[in-house]
Formats: C-alpha cells, structure tokens, sequence
C-alpha cells in the first residue's frame, strides 16, 4: 500500500493569478458589467 503524497498547497497573490488563471478574467469581465447598469441608473438618478 502506498502513501498518500504530500502536496504543499500555497496560496497564490490575487495579481498573481490575475494574469495566470484563466478563469479570473472571465469572473472580473461579468462582474464589471454586471455593475455597469447600476452605476448608470445611479448616476442619471
């Protein structure tokens, strides 16, 4: 039977993975236009 192995989990910065994950821009990419109607609404208001 063998051990399981050990992985180091690290945390990694959030500008850090701003440019290596690929799933960060997608996320940011929403949730700026998600909040673009409200600012508009807010602004004209």
């Amino acid at each position: 039977m063998n051990a399981p192995a050990v992985t180091r989990s690290e945390k990694t910065p959030f500008w850090s993975a701003l440019f290596t994950d690929r799933r960060i821009a997608p996320a940011l990419g929403l949730g700026f236009t998600s909040g673009i109607p409200f600012l508009l609404v807010y602004l004209n208001g």
